[in-house]
């Protein structure tokens, strides 16, 4: 009997020395790092908004949700424009990261879950590994539902998460 195996397409990144990804369908495009105008009294993981194309967009810094150290700005440095649509409603959000690593292409059976050990998969759907490590694959709903419950009621931020997506499993 012959197995049959999804394959789906991920973009990969890193943030500090960690790699992560996020399905492709969730990529509307990447961008190279742009001015990004603070808001007062928003927490750290949303440090401000940006415009790109004409679009008000805000900044999710996964770096404080993460535990991981602030970044240092290189020519590797990259904007990751996630998009996702909830009911008749789009929401775009900008993911800084240090740098892009490519799209892999990878079949369900290459993830496994995290392990019990693993601090913090919240926001994560499992792992695979990559030539260089393990990789995390990102709750795209997951992380926007909470940027959007976290971001303050007056804040420009709140209104560019989803208030209340459905948290779909990873796709």
């Amino acid at each position: 009997m012959r197995s049959s195996f999804i394959v789906q397409s991920y973009l990969t990144f890193t943030l500090s020395e960690d790699a992560f990804c996020v399905p492709v369908n969730f990529v509307r495009e990447i961008i190279e790092p742009l001015p990004i105008s603070p808001i007062p009294r928003t927490p750290s993981h949303l440090p401000g908004i940006l415009v790109s194309r004409g679009q008000v967009i805000g900044v999710l810094d996964l770096r404080p949700i993460l535990h991981l150290p602030p970044p240092a700005s290189t020519l590797s440095s990259r904007i990751i424009l996630l998009q996702y649509s909830h009911h008749d409603e789009s929401f775009v959000c900008g993911i800084p990261v240090d740098k892009v690593l490519g799209v892999h292409e990878v079949a369900d059976a290459a993830f496994s879950p995290h392990a019990t050990t693993s601090e913090s998969p919240r926001f994560s759907c499992g792992e695979w590994s990559l030539d260089s490590g393990i990789c995390s694959i990102l709750d795209v709903p997951a992380l926007l539902a909470w940027a959007a419950q976290a971001a303050p009621d007056d804040s420009t931020c709140s209104s560019t998460f989803p208030a209340r997506p459905n948290l779909l499993p990873c796709s």
